[in-house]
């Protein structure tokens, strides 16, 4: 990776330029009025790339091989330049992989760019101006959760017939599905192979509800997939209470390539999970938060309903009678490879159906910001002001997981370490909590490191929190 960054690193600066700024969307529609050209809400990840493209916020590399990991060498070398939040989204027409040339596309970072928060809702959005489309996003979603009585609207999905949904236009079954065929890149040398990994794992259950969630999934066969929801997460538990309930086959959809409110939504924690109870509908969270509804269609080998809008859905059963098999390593922290687990659920691929020629996201785990992050914040601080009036805002950048800041219009003395405590023992993100100012930008790493060597002692003003719950990524 570091000797082909070398060898590009002189020519590159010059060619992402010229392409940012070319003003010839690759996707042939003026950029002048974005918002004409691909209206709000998108449908499908298809108008989300096109409306990226007409922002300016979209690179097209016509072949990258995969085999020597250049694609990943060429993001590396993006948020090198650009940072995390300023880096565009990626396409690549075709890939490399186990020596053959695989039609794609491949996207990636579709949701890094810290203008997206704004763009995904349809709101006017300034180029350069990250922190102002940023903060207008999230003024966007305290208006929204505030009309519906703090709360998100919900707006159930819609199902159609399999004649009008894109997801069905080729159906593969038994000795005709080979997931290797499509372009699932293997992201880093040391992964454990290729993964879907920006997939959202359906699940259902009887009295929990149904769930869907981005969890990392190694292709171990032509239809043979191993499934990672960590212990806890709404995945995890209904395959898990299905096998206490004594059943053997549990079904399972994975949707690729959803829109990006469905992605958002898949990749965080919007409506929480009831221990006991059903969860809230999150399709319909997403038809809500978009103001038009989710249109879902019926799988082939099981009941579940799914977007129809989505490039691929990869319909399997998990054969809970069966042993567990091992899953990874795969890279989840910046410079770290997460572990092999030797202990997974996996699943038989009993049907694939997909768009022409589909398009594959890509995450590159561990070097993006992921996903859209206004909602969630504008959901914690909601919470958070509850109990504590006084905070003004609070930001947890991707760039540097494990570190939250938050800013607080100080009253009487004893309120930073009063706000900080109850973050750090509930987040298990929120390794390091740094309370400051409301005069400090959070969204400036730089203004807040200068607010901390100049305002902060770490005697008195320090707690540390013994025997705290962490993140499992966590390499430390």
């Amino acid at each position: 990776r570091r000797g082909f960054i070398a060898a590009v690193s002189s020519m590159l600066p010059l060619g992402l330029a010229a392409l940012a700024h070319s003003g010839k969307p690759a996707f042939g529609k003026s950029p002048d009025n974005p918002a004409a050209d691909y209206p709000y809400p998108y449908d499908s990840v298809r108008d989300w790339v096109a409306a990226l493209d007409a922002h300016g916020l979209l690179i097209r590399v016509g072949e990258v091989d995969q085999d020597s990991f250049h694609a990943t060498g060429l993001f590396f070398n993006l948020t090198d330049q650009f940072t995390w939040w300023g880096a565009p989204a990626m396409l690549f027409d075709r890939v490399k992989i186990d020596g053959e040339w695989i039609q794609g596309p491949v996207l990636a970072n579709l949701q890094g760019h810290l203008s997206t928060d704004s763009i995904i809702w349809g709101l006017e959005t300034h180029p350069g101006d990250y922190e102002g489309n940023y903060r207008r996003a999230k003024a966007h979603m305290r208006e929204v959760f505030s009309a519906n009585g703090n709360d998100w609207p919900y707006l159930d999905p819609v199902q159609v017939s399999a004649s009008e949904a894109p997801c069905k236009q080729y159906v593969l079954r038994g000795e005709e599905i080979d997931l290797r065929r499509f372009a699932f890149i293997q992201t880093n040398p040391a992964d454990g192979g290729r993964y879907i990994n920006s997939g959202s794992v359906f699940t259902e259950d009887p009295e929990l509800g149904r769930n869907f969630g981005t969890y990392r999934c190694q292709i171990k066969g032509p239809r043979k997939v191993a499934l990672n929801p960590e212990t806890n997460q709404g995945g995890w538990r209904m395959i898990t209470a299905a096998r206490e309930r004594g059943e053997s086959v549990y079904p399972v959809a994975i949707v690729v390539g959803q829109d990006p409110v469905t992605f958002m939504i898949s990749s965080s924690k919007m409506t929480g999970f009831a221990r006991t109870g059903p969860v809230k509908d999150e399709l319909a969270l997403a038809g809500g938060l978009r103001g038009k509804a989710i249109e879902v269609v019926k799988c082939e080998t099981n009941d579940m309903l799914v977007p129809a809008h989505a490039e691929m859905i990869i319909e399997g059963e998990v054969l809970l009678d069966e042993p567990l098999e091992p899953e990874g390593p795969f890279g989840e922290m910046y410079g770290y490879l997460g572990p092999r687990d030797e202990d997974k659920f996996w699943m038989r691929v009993t049907a694939v159906t997909h768009r022409q020629d589909p398009w594959i996201l890509n995450m590159f785990t561990g070097m993006e910001r992921g996903l859209v992050t206004a909602p969630m914040h504008t959901l914690i601080e909601h919470s958070l002001r509850q109990r504590f009036p006084y905070l003004v805002e609070y930001y947890q950048p991707h760039d540097t997981m494990g570190i939250t800041y938050l800013a607080i219009k100080k009253t009487k003395p004893g309120q930073g370490l009063e706000i900080g405590r109850a973050v750090a023992e509930t987040d298990p993100i929120a390794k390091i909590t740094v309370i400051l100012d409301d005069d400090v930008n959070l969204l400036n790493q730089q203004d807040i490191l200068r607010a901390i060597v100049s305002r902060w002692q770490p005697h008195p003003a320090t707690h540390i929190v013994k025997n705290g719950r962490g993140i499992s990524i966590d390499p430390s």
